[in-house]
């Protein structure tokens, strides 16, 4: 740990956070053994792995390519496993790097297990949640891609990448459709508008004019005549 935060101290990126460990160790409990607490972390990373398919049936959980995330954060998840992994087994002198394994291995099943779901609902942002594996896989100094594949097909990550933009895509040409049509909105408001200006002035107008010409005829005779013939 002395060489983790000489590192951290210079500010230099670390695979174990010092501060984290510190945080973490200081909630030990006196009642439990460390071999207790070493099963509750182990438990911690299982509950996580089969959670993430949960995720899929949040509206929210969709990726985004314009800010290279989801839209609820859940690809802070990726940063968190990792550091919380490290620094937990850390302090119970285990093997990150084989829990980390265990970790990936559990969340890639249960992952390809929601590719069965026939719920729609169940299974909107599938596609959103199999990038997550793949940001846990990238921010982890202890997992690898060929480890990855070797649990996770790369056919479905690439695949889910093509689906991911190409909903953006379609996405963006509707939000553009949408502000056209409030524009065209507000044009035709305006011109209803301009056209009951323009109404309201012919009327004056008319009226205008048919108040001249009586006053024509009552000043004149000779006009009020010439209009008789």
């Amino acid at each position: 740990m002395n060489v983790y935060e000489l590192s951290s101290a210079a500010g230099l990126p670390c695979e174990i956070d010092p501060a984290l460990v510190v945080a973490l160790s200081s909630q030990k409990s006196d009642n439990i053994s460390p071999e207790e607490e070493y099963k509750i972390a182990c438990l911690l990373m299982v509950f996580v792995a089969v959670s993430l398919p949960t995720l899929a049936s949040n509206v929210m959980s969709q990726y985004s390519p314009a800010i290279e995330g989801h839209c609820n954060n859940i690809h802070c998840l990726a940063k968190a496993i990792n550091q919380i992994a490290a620094a937990l087994f850390t302090i119970h002198k285990g093997s990150i790097e084989d829990r980390l394994k265990e970790f990936l291995a559990l969340a890639s099943s249960s992952l390809l297990k929601i590719g069965q779901e026939t719920d729609k609902m169940t299974t909107r942002n599938r596609e959103s949640v199999y990038l997550l594996l793949d940001m846990i896989v990238q921010e982890s100094p202890f997992l690898t891609m060929d480890l990855l594949e070797s649990c996770f097909p790369y056919v479905l990550l690439r695949n889910a990448y093509h689906a991911v933009y190409k909903q953006s895509i379609s996405a963006n040409a509707v939000r553009v459709l949408v502000r056209v049509l409030v524009r065209v909105r507000v044009l035709v408001r305006v011109l209803v508008r301009v056209l009951v200006l323009v109404r309201v002035l012919v009327r004056v107008l008319v009226r205008v004019l048919v108040r001249v010409l009586v006053r024509v005829r009552v000043l004149d005779p000779d006009f009020s005549r010439a209009s008789a013939r």
